[in-house]
């Protein structure tokens, strides 16, 4: 009995299933995704003391503009790549 088919099957079955790059490609796409989500961790609620008005709320988020801007020009870039990153095998 030759063996030697049932070999060639195997080592072709184990190229396939290496050669796949699924596993790998959803690997990255849960990277990005909490990366992006852990961006909002960053963000506080603004604490405003005295009494609660439209100005003390709209001042509470002036000075919160900066982190915000962060946030989204961060996630905006993570978005960008996250969309780019398969580009390179296509080449």
């Amino acid at each position: 009995m030759d063996n030697r088919g049932d070999n060639k099957n195997m080592e072709q079955r184990n190229r396939d299933v290496w050669m796949t790059t699924q596993r790998i490609e959803t690997l990255v796409d849960g990277i990005f995704a909490i990366s992006m989500t852990l961006l909002v961790l960053n963000l506080d609620i603004p604490q405003i003391t005295g009494v609660v008005s439209n100005d003390a709320i709209w001042n509470a988020l002036v000075n919160l503009w900066p982190k915000i801007f962060t946030y989204g020009l961060s996630f905006v870039l993570l978005a960008i790549l996250w969309h780019w990153y398969p580009f390179p095998r296509h080449l």
